[in-house]
């Protein structure tokens, strides 16, 4: 038993779940150009600029090929003006690093840099707003009301009764739908059909399986980091139904997991790997009758732990 929550464990534990905050962004700003009302603007503006994107929660790189965007500022002297007025410009253009496009241009107008610095962050609020509603568009594919899944999963299981037995080959399917009515909360519940092979348990040579119906009821708590990635780690319970009655499975197992997707298309592709757990012990009614005919009354109970480590795709409908 210990060995397999430890795998579980492990597993879960190489998921991505460190990340810096899902709404910052790598900036490049390249050096200041142009000439300014003093030599000094150049570095002024440069510092300014450094500021207001740090205090924005985004992150400053030198190194270009890192970022996600490029801030360009550029001084220049307004052209047409009257020499007593002594107006200056600083052009910020930025730049969606991954298209190669310019996304927002923004002017600022000064006379003093003691005028620029106040009017600087109003420039800056504007950009910055550009960048949310980039942030907003990419990351609109994990904030969706409602998604329609299905996944095909490995099920090995161990039984624990008057001995230990173990099934490896179990492969089951199911489809699921997920109700994310909190940023941070969602709630899910869908049907899935696993092979049981418990014949095995109790008499040798016999090896009657059955199918069973599993309806879970997951609280789900996701977790967005970064544009592309979703992690949901979970817990909850699922129904146990034999369609066959072959055998008598608990009708209630509690179940922990966790689930990691990335964007693929319209929706993500997700891992999942769950651990459950019978809430009581199950039995088996085809050996039950066998063991009767056999003028032996003996009905033998086991523990039933059971592994998904699943594959699946997943979607949203409706915009939350």
């Amino acid at each position: 038993m210990k060995k397999w929550v430890i795998w579980v464990l492990l597993l879960c534990a190489g998921f991505p779940l460190a990340a810096k905050s899902s709404s910052s962004y790598y900036i490049y700003i390249p050096p200041v150009s142009g000439v300014g009302k003093s030599p000094e603007d150049n570095a002024l503006f440069a510092d300014s600029l450094a500021a207001e994107v740090t205090a924005n929660n985004h992150i400053i790189t030198e190194n270009q090929d890192k970022a996600n965007f490029i801030l360009t500022p550029e001084l220049s002297l307004i052209s047409g003006q009257r020499p007593s007025d002594q107006l200056y410009l600083l052009h910020i253009t930025l730049t969606d690093k991954k298209t190669n496009t310019i996304v927002t241009e923004q002017d600022l107008i000064y006379s003093s840099p003691e005028e620029a610095d106040s009017l600087l962050k109003v420039t800056m609020d504007k950009v910055f707003s550009v960048i949310a509603d980039i942030h907003r568009d990419r990351t609109a594919w994990r904030n969706k009301l409602l998604y329609l899944g299905a996944s095909a999963f490995w099920s090995p299981r161990i039984y624990y009764g008057n001995t230990q037995e173990t099934e490896l080959l179990n492969i089951g399917a199911g489809i699921s739908a997920e109700l994310q009515f909190l940023n941070f909360m969602s709630v899910e519940t869908g049907a899935a059909l696993v092979p049981e092979w418990i014949g095995i348990l109790y008499v040798d040579g016999v090896e009657r399986h059955d199918w069973v119906l599993e309806i879970p009821l997951l609280l789900k708590f996701p977790v967005k980091p970064g544009i592309y990635h979703l992690i949901e780690p979970y817990g909850g319970i699922h129904v146990n139904y034999p369609l066959y009655g072959v055998g008598s499975p608990p009708p209630l197992s509690w179940c922990a997991g966790l689930q990691y997707g990335i964007k693929a298309g319209p929706g993500m592709l997700f891992i999942d790997a769950r651990f459950s757990m019978d809430i009581d012990a199950s039995r088996n009614i085809e050996i039950f009758r066998f063991l009767r005919k056999s003028n032996n009354t003996t009905v033998l109970y086991s523990n039933r732990y059971q592994i998904d480590a699943g594959l699946g795709y997943k979607f949203g409908l409706i915009s939350r």
